[in-house]
């Protein structure tokens, strides 16, 4: 008797949300902060239009929202969207495998799409890239099946128009639809349907912006901010040449990268199996490989300011997120190609697998650092009297989140004057070094005339793979007391 046909992408997905949950990510006091704070805010009733990116990502602030209303604000709740989304990503590599190709392909895929650490690591933290990633390829697997069909195909639109909401360059997946549509008889009445479905949602986005008196918000406010983070890192020709020659190349294919653990070995395979799937011409790899590509190429050179050319993206690995489903698929492909092989590809597989999971490891022993003083902070603060806390700005809405914003303490942001009240004043070296480092931000001066710490903690470092052993303790954390 034949096992049910889905029992198998039921086992992958199982191991998949296993895998996530065992390396669970958790809170960073980073971007998750910002949507956290436009979440809370949109409880509250106070949520108002905000020049920044985060504030207009509804996509993602609309489920966070009503994850924090249903079961209350925390951690768990915050990670939910990512979470569905990224083992969404595992069951549409099945699905867009299946449907380009076979069985094999699409069980393949899946399980790479299950192993590979940058989606394991994003799965649990809160970013808009794995949700927008997502959409893309439920939109992208809709179009794929609207062959002289107008449903499908505006339905593929609207999903498309779903991630636009949730980030704001999901429009490069017309890079590759739009050649797609265009080369194909069967597909230009489909083509237009796409658009329509696109148009419907981004028309409804506008009206609702000019009802708020700007039609053009978002795209004033996010493509400013965009053209601006990417200015600060590649402003001149030679740092952007270095980030399209040296930098994105470095953090896929070379495994001593700092980044490196975000993909394993996995590009090195992929690099492989894209030159096999294309010499081989197989035409469901091709098509992966394609998609892969024009998606790549919008990264890389959408002019998102006046220059000639300028990187869409920073280059950080959740920005990768969108090329995960057509990357999985192109190595599952040339795997089934090479199928009569089966000691080399066994071993091949065998090796990728087993760096990604290694890789994940090291990611979540990683992740901690960031939290770790923020964390530490909150259970010392937890023990004492309610009173007035000052620190940075990140430090506050971190601990009013920890208490999930029902707090005996009163929180307050330092400023350049001296508080005129006693209070205690949290340092988190972790934070203020970064901030300093990237932004030149510092606290201010009258906090440098402070006491004693009343209390001081350092974390060990983690062991990693490249670090075995623990190489020391991670930045230090200081409360200490003003009185004025």
């Amino acid at each position: 008797m034949k096992p049910p046909r889905l029992l198998a992408p039921a086992v992958i997905l199982a191991l998949a949300l296993a895998l996530r949950l065992a390396l669970f990510t958790g809170f960073q006091a980073s971007d998750d902060l910002n949507y956290i704070r436009y979440v809370a805010r949109m409880n509250a009733g106070t949520y108002v239009l905000e020049s920044n990116p985060f504030a207009t990502r509804f996509g993602l602030l609309v489920p966070m929202a009503a994850a924090f209303r249903l079961f209350g604000p925390g951690i768990v709740q915050a990670i939910l969207p990512n979470l569905i989304a990224s083992l969404a990503c595992v069951l549409l590599a099945f699905a867009v495998g299946r449907r380009l190709a076979d069985g094999r392909t699409a069980l393949l895929a899946a399980l790479l799409a299950a192993f590979l650490p940058v989606n394991i690591h994003h799965a649990t933290e809160v970013h808009a890239d794995l949700p927008m990633a997502a959409w893309m390829g439920l939109s992208a697997f809709l179009w794929l099946g609207s062959s002289g069909r107008m449903r499908p195909a505006f339905l593929a639109g609207l999903a498309l128009g779903a991630a636009h909401l949730t980030k704001e360059p999901a429009f490069f997946l017309f890079a590759f639809v739009f050649p797609h549509g265009l080369l194909a008889a069967d597909r230009r009445r489909p083509l237009a349907a796409f658009v329509a479905g696109f148009a419907l949602v981004a028309i409804a986005e506008v009206a609702a912006y000019g009802i708020a008196g700007d039609p053009l918000f978002r795209i004033r406010s996010t493509g400013g901010g965009h053209a601006q983070d990417v200015e600060q890192h590649y402003a001149t020709a030679g740092q952007i040449l270095h980030r399209l020659f040296v930098e994105m190349p470095s953090m896929l294919f070379n495994p001593m990268s700092p980044m490196a653990p975000f993909f394993g070995i996995f590009y090195l395979a992929f690099a492989a199996a894209a030159a096999h799937v294309w010499i081989a011409k197989d035409r469901a790899g091709r098509l992966a490989l394609l998609w892969w590509l024009a998606l790549f190429a919008c990264m890389n050179f959408f002019p998102l300011s006046l220059s000639p050319f300028r990187p869409g993206f920073v280059a950080r690995p959740r920005t990768l997120e969108p090329l995960t489903i057509p990357a999985v698929l192109v190595v599952a492909r040339s795997a089934v190609l090479l199928a009569s092989r089966r000691r080399m590809l066994s071993a091949a597989l065998g090796a990728v697998l087993l760096v990604d999971i290694l890789a994940a490891v090291r990611l979540h022993r990683d992740a901690p650092l960031a939290r770790e003083n923020i964390v530490a902070a909150h259970r010392f603060l937890s023990g004492r009297d309610p009173g007035r806390v000052v620190s940075d700005r990140r430090m506050v809405e971190a601990l009013e989140f920890l208490d999930r914003f029902r707090s005996r303490h009163r929180y307050a942001v330092w400023s350049d004057a001296p508080p005129g009240e006693p209070c205690l004043v949290v340092f988190d070296g972790y934070w203020l070094g970064n901030d300093l480092k990237y932004y030149g931000m510092s606290p201010p001066a009258w906090t440098k005339r402070l006491p004693a710490p009343l209390h001081e903690h350092s974390a060990p470092l983690p062991r990693s793979i490249r670090h075995p052993r623990p190489t020391g303790r991670g930045p230090k954390l200081e409360i200490r007391e003003w009185r004025p």
